[in-house]
């Protein structure tokens, strides 16, 4: 019996599915990336193949009724994304005019398309989007961790160390050595949501799941905004496609 302890790459109807496993998992959660039409599922750590393959299939089957989201003209020339910390822009250059290339400022960050791209076709979009997070994920560790530290020392918590990830549906994530993860894409978000997500991890090294207890504490760390924080992290509109 194959027992799901580690991601795996699937293929369901010819397309690829990767299976996540998460120790504070309770049910099989299946998502479509939005920029490159993955499936993405995430699953009870230690479930079997055999118990998760029918829920993934009829999630999937879900999903593929759902329009996929066009991408096209997701970015536009002048276009500004205000972050806490950092502006980004969407400009043009003639420099190297197929190619799209990070121009850091003083206070932004000039994300230039080249003149030969067609700045609205999806193949450009995607481009503009990598560079976005490649971008976030070299300024995360001076926008995020000051912050993250302080929190941290005001609550009297003390975790092991701090880290920058690349996770797209995972924002953040408390490892069983007390190592605290936070992805590059916090950058995106304000400032009480990124708040949010690290109240969320710190409460996690108390309780390693989503108990009752968890829930009071980390609604204690958020001055009892947990609920109110957390509809608003699912319903934010995000400057990138994740």
């Amino acid at each position: 019996m194959l027992i799901l302890s580690q991601t795996r790459t699937v293929t369901h109807d010819g397309n690829d599915a990767i299976i996540t496993p998460r120790r504070n998992a309770r049910k099989i959660i299946a998502r479509r990336n939005a920029a490159d039409g993955t499936l993405r599922v995430t699953v009870p750590y230690g479930i079997s193949m055999a118990q998760a393959l029918p829920i993934i299939e009829r999630l999937a089957g879900q999903l593929n009724r759902i329009p996929a989201p066009s991408t096209t003209g997701f970015f536009r020339e002048g276009m500004d994304i205000p972050c806490h910390g950092i502006t980004f822009r969407i400009t043009r250059q003639k420099f190297k005019p197929g190619a799209v290339l990070l121009c850091k400022n003083a206070t932004d960050i000039d994300i230039s398309v080249g003149a030969d791209l067609d700045i609205g076709s999806q193949e450009t979009t995607m481009a503009i989007n990598r560079a976005l997070i490649k971008a976030a994920h070299h300024l995360a560790p001076q926008l995020l961790l000051p912050r993250a530290r302080a929190l941290a020392e005001a609550l009297n918590l003390h975790p092991a160390g701090w880290d920058i990830g690349h996770g797209k549906r995972t924002l953040g994530t408390c490892h069983s050595n007390r190592t605290i993860t936070l992805s590059c894409l916090l950058v995106f978000l304000p400032l009480h949501l990124r708040d949010y997500i690290v109240h969320h991890e710190l409460a996690h090294l108390s309780e390693m799941n989503h108990s009752d207890r968890f829930h009071r504490l980390c609604d204690a760390y958020c001055q009892g905004r947990e609920k109110e924080l957390s509809r608003e992290l699912k319903n934010h509109k995000w400057a990138i496609l994740r």
